[in-house]
């Protein structure tokens, strides 16, 4: 790989294309510990950069915050590398960058995943699975190809079809179908999408393994690490607008881990449960329009038996045959009787029908109810997360163990006092129960002279 080192002012450098420092900027800590290197010991020029495909300037392929710390320290030129580095490189030096600078921020994989998807569907990088490549799914055993995929971690068989065009399709159908294959530049998952958006983008395909495995991000046993699946669940939660980036941005792994897997969750059960009532409904009205075309059928039939009735009567009186006219006299009461029993049966089963659809939107009105509430509950999870965290408690517990003066370990005892009573007395007591105007004065004055002890006992210390 050709390189050489070039004196290149750090005006005409740029950031690698693929860093998005809107949704992941920079570590300032980082950026501080590096201006303080750069004061005391000078910039060290071994970052590289590649030419710009425009021909102006350069694109740095990792090493921004060092670039920005120099630029900080006023430093207005330096010697950088330059190699030729096609845009799989790019990506994956960015990528070893960011283990490097945000080894436990997940903003930072979320950046390298939307980089990868991205070009994927810009076509700056080659596709992970192209339609002129046979899958491992299809076999030929004599005139016919066979295919067979996992589908829900079962290997399955798909049938034998004349083509390999056919076992093809019926192989990517199946994929499609699992929720593992997503079509950049969406993140998404395949099976939530209609057939047409996803039709006609093979070159676009990707799963978690494919992120995983460009970016050197496998577990031990070869699949999609933890990670990459976390953080393609995230991306999907922010293209639908499930989630914000703020909600998550503070979150390490393990809690960005538990957030988007509960969201999911919760999500998945609203459409499924409105799938649900939608198809319900469907059958509903598909059962009502049948009864319908019955007794439109019916209603035909006895007709055309009353008319016939009618005209054998009218030849009986002609033919004076009292007892064959009687007996059709008798045939039309009984079938007018059948009629109208076939009538009342048929409006019978309509208000049967009837009460089911409004019972269905009655549960859907009250299932969007609760889903109302979810924006609050949503609050109250992140106050809870709030109120539980103790990110202090490290530093509390190292500044216990030095040799404090007793005058301030009693000022660090009585603030501590002093908080919990706030939480104990001002924030748990909000979110008690609603109490009658009475029980809520009594409640106050009970507050007020709690107050005053506490404050009274701290004056007398």
């Amino acid at each position: 790989m050709k390189e050489h080192l070039v004196k290149i002012k750090l005006s005409d450098v740029k950031p690698n294309p693929n860093r998005d420092l809107a949704f992941n900027p920079y570590n300032e800590e980082k950026i501080a510990a590096l201006m303080a290197s750069i004061g005391e010991t000078g910039f060290w020029t071994n970052v590289i950069v590649r030419q710009s495909p425009d021909g102006k300037g350069y694109e740095q392929a990792y090493g921004h915050h060092r670039i920005e710390s120099a630029r900080r320290c006023d430093i207005k030129e330096a010697d950088f590398v330059v190699r030729e580095l096609d845009e799989n490189m790019m990506l994956k030096m960015m990528e070893l960058e960011n283990q490097e600078d945000y080894r436990y921020c997940p903003l930072s994989l979320l950046e390298s995943v939307k980089a990868v998807v991205k070009a994927l569907a810009a076509g700056r990088i080659a596709p992970f699975y192209r339609v002129e490549d046979a899958p491992k799914g299809i076999t030929r055993e004599g005139s016919k190809w066979k295919a067979q995929a996992y589908v829900n971690g079962k290997k399955t068989y798909l049938g034998a079809f004349d083509t390999p065009e056919e076992a093809t399709e019926a192989y990517r159908s199946a994929r499609r179908d699992t929720g593992y294959v997503r079509y950049a530049p969406s993140f998404v998952p395949a099976k939530v999408r209609s057939k047409a958006e996803t039709s006609v983008e093979p070159d676009r395909e990707y799963t978690a393994y494919d992120i995983g495995d460009f970016l050197g991000r496998k577990s031990g046993s070869g699949t999609a690490g933890a990670q990459v699946r976390a953080a393609l669940d995230a991306l999907c939660l922010l293209e639908v607008k499930a989630i914000k980036t703020s909600d998550i941005k503070d979150m390490n792994w393990s809690q960005l881990g538990k957030f988007v897997a509960d969201i999911k969750q919760r999500r998945e059960r609203v459409i499924l449960r409105e799938t649900h009532t939608k198809e319900e409904i469907v059958k509903i009205n598909a059962e009502s329009a049948r009864l319908q075309a019955e007794q439109k059928e019916r209603e035909r039939k006895d007709d055309e038996e009353h008319k016939a009735l009618v005209k054998k009567l009218a030849e009986a009186k002609r033919e004076e045959d009292t007892r064959k006219a009687k007996e059709i006299r008798d045939r039309l009461d009984a079938q007018d009787e059948a009629t109208a029993k076939a009538e009342e049966t048929f409006k019978e089963k309509n208000k049967v029908l009837d009460a089911k659809v409004q019972q269905v939107k009655q549960n859907e009105q009250k299932a969007k109810e609760q889903d109302k509430y979810l924006p609050i509950r949503k609050e109250v999870d992140r106050i809870v997360h709030k109120l539980e965290r103790r990110d202090e408690e490290e530093e509390i517990k190292a500044l216990a163990r030095r040799p404090l003066n007793a005058n301030d370990r009693e000022r660090l005892r009585q603030s501590a006092l002093k908080l919990g009573e706030w939480y104990n007395t001002w924030v748990a007591d909000l979110f008690l129960p609603p109490l009658s105007t009475k029980s809520s004065l009594a409640e106050y004055r009970n507050r007020e002279e709690a107050k005053r002890r506490f404050e009274s006992k701290g004056e007398n210390k």
